[in-house]
């Protein structure tokens, strides 16, 4: 597929999910955790709630406690992050790659969510510009490693930019790669609506 003909396929996605993105599926979808538990989504988490105070944070590892001049996970955000993946692992869903924006806000959700090695992924630091959107969308059209589920930690300037869709700090957003370039979303979770999701 030539350049030209990518970028005219990214923007005919994006307009379409933009269109509709307070329609977004409910969390009453059925068979969710099911689904789920086969792998093959990516699931988008922005950053949990963000702080300039620097707190202690022994129990991180040096490559995402390194946070000089960045801003922080706020201590009172650090419970909710911390059940999610607690909820991962009751449930069942096998998560394979995580991948995090370079920015400290992002490395230390994914870790204290995910407590796992994580992939650094330089396009995703949510910085705006021109490109941010065409960076993003490999990410969400790249099927994960077969029954597994891809988690992505970033910004919400990186998914607006690309969707259309806004979503607070610690929300997620679900899609499932086709394997042809192309994805469709399939919810949208509050921290807390993890908690709601059952067996």
């Amino acid at each position: 597929m030539g350049s030209i003909e990518r970028i005219v396929k990214i923007i005919a996605a994006s307009l379409a999910i933009a269109t509709s993105a307070f329609d977004l599926p409910s969390l009453a979808q059925e068979n969710l955790v099911a689904n789920l538990r086969q792998g093959g989504y990516v699931i988008y988490f922005r950053h949990g709630t963000a702080s300039q105070e620097a707190r202690p944070a022994p129990d991180l590892p040096q490559s995402v406690k390194d946070c000089t001049g960045e801003r922080h996970i706020t201590e009172a955000s650090l419970p909710a992050l911390k059940t999610v993946g607690e909820r991962f692992r009751t449930l069942n869903i096998p998560v394979g790659k995580v991948i995090s924006s370079p920015a400290c806000t992002a490395k230390e959700t994914a870790w204290y969510t995910f407590a796992k090695s994580l992939e650094v992924a330089p396009t995703l630091d949510g910085n705006p510009r021109p490109s941010i959107w065409t960076e993003l969308h490999p990410f969400l059209t790249t099927k994960p490693t077969e029954g597994t589920n891809t988690v992505l930690v970033a910004h919400g300037t990186n998914l607006k930019a690309l969707t259309g869709i806004a979503i607070a700090e610690g929300e997620a957003v679900i899609f499932q790669p086709d394997g042809q370039g192309g994805f469709t979303w399939v919810t949208r979770l509050t921290p807390e609506a993890w908690t709601s999701l059952t067996q």
